[in-house]
């Protein structure tokens, strides 16, 4: 560990004044402050290396996102999730009773940033390497010029060209060099042409429509929407709770939204990376439930596939009950149409007795029975 001379030595050299003696050597400096369980983050560094940066969050750790992006730190207990730029790395410690966590990105492997000011909210740090993406929330304890300050930094000390995030994986990405957008899809030039829908939920907007990107069709319109921070999609058979390693959660730091339409339930997760995109038609639906939990609202919706628990947050329990009998009556409405479909068609019975006719009259000859006697009773 360095002592007090090569501390105050590495706070003097830094290029922002973020870097402080306390944060950089403490792990509890007040009585109801504490940074760090393990260590402080000046035992993390190397012997020839510069911290730049201290900045830290809440309870809220890093997204990643991409084949080769590494474990992620998890925060646990009291504490905060500590970040430090130097000159080799981009380091991350999260604050865990049972052993701090961390993980690190070496700031030449960093080829696209991005941040995202929150003013009096979170604020958000993005960058990119070769095999992954990290999204970063930083406390409001920062203002908005400490975060783009970070930004300069990174773009004048990595491979990033200051036009954005990139990504090199996926197939779903013309050019290895394209600049991908923060927030993950693509604004709608006229939302407000999906809101001819009668019924409509009051949590409906246009700015809110706007949130769905491009996966709503021309001719689609939204009844209803509600947000959430995470949804859990279960199991992969109608009918069955799998609740271990088949519960997959998504989540997103700019919410996930669903929209209830006269077609199907839609539902858009940004990643910072390229958005996830659910299409729930309605004949697929077997049942949907509303948990109104004392802490989290939560919409289930059971397909004949998997099964979808999406959080939802900012609607009230009246409207979302609402919404959830439009769905019900939506999904009713597609499995009858489906069922007078299937009764359309001929009996294969009642044809197997006509091309034996046919047949005993000479119309059809042995070949043509035979073969049309096949098809008919591999359907009955």
């Amino acid at each position: 560990m360095a002592n007090s001379s090569e501390d105050t030595t590495l706070v003097e050299n830094a290029d922002h004044e973020s870097v402080t003696i306390q944060r950089l050597t403490e792990i509890k400096p007040g009585l109801t402050t504490r940074y760090l369980h393990s260590k402080s983050l000046v035992e993390y560094l190397r012997p020839d290396e510069q911290p730049h940066f201290i900045f830290a969050a809440r309870n809220k750790t890093v997204e990643l996102e991409g084949p080769g992006a590494p474990s992620k730190p998890v925060q646990k207990g009291t504490g905060m999730v500590m970040h430090m730029v130097t000159d080799q790395r981009w380091l991350t410690v999260a604050a865990n009773q049972d052993g701090d966590q961390s993980m690190d990105v070496p700031i030449e492997s960093i080829n696209g940033v991005t941040v995202e000011t929150g003013g009096f909210g979170t604020h958000e740090v993005s960058f990119t390497t070769e095999e992954f993406g990290v999204v970063v929330p930083i406390g409001n304890m920062y203002d908005d010029e400490e975060i783009d300050a970070v930004h300069s930094w990174l773009v004048q000390h990595s491979s990033a060209d200051g036009t954005g995030l990139k990504r090199l994986w996926g197939n779903d990405i013309s050019s290895e060099n394209e600049p991908q957008r923060a927030e993950g899809f693509d604004e709608l030039a006229d939302p407000e042409k999906h809101m001819n829908a009668d019924p409509q939920g009051g949590w409906v907007t246009p700015e809110r429509i706007q949130k769905m990107g491009d996966t709503l069709d021309e001719d689609e319109n939204v009844h209803y929407m509600f947000k959430g921070g995470t949804i859990d999609v279960e199991g992969s058979t109608s009918g069955e709770s799998l609740w271990g390693n088949d519960r997959d959660r998504k989540s997103s730091l700019k919410g996930i939204f669903t929209a209830i339409t006269d077609k199907r339930v839609v539902i858009n997760i940004p990643q910072f990376l390229g958005d996830d995109e659910r299409h729930i038609p309605y004949s697929s639906i077997v049942s949907c439930d509303l948990d109104t939990g004392l802490v989290a609202k939560r919409v289930s919706l059971q397909t004949k596939g998997p099964t979808y628990h999406i959080q939802a947050q900012g609607v009230g329990k009246d409207e979302l009950r609402t919404a959830l009998r439009f769905v019900r009556d939506m999904a009713e409405e597609a499995d009858k149409t489906v069922v007078q479909t299937e009764s359309s068609e001929p009996d294969p019975t009642e044809q197997l007795k006509n091309i034996t006719d046919l047949h005993e009259s000479g119309v059809l000859s042995d070949e043509e029975f035979e073969e049309k006697k096949r098809e008919l009773l591999d359907r009955i």
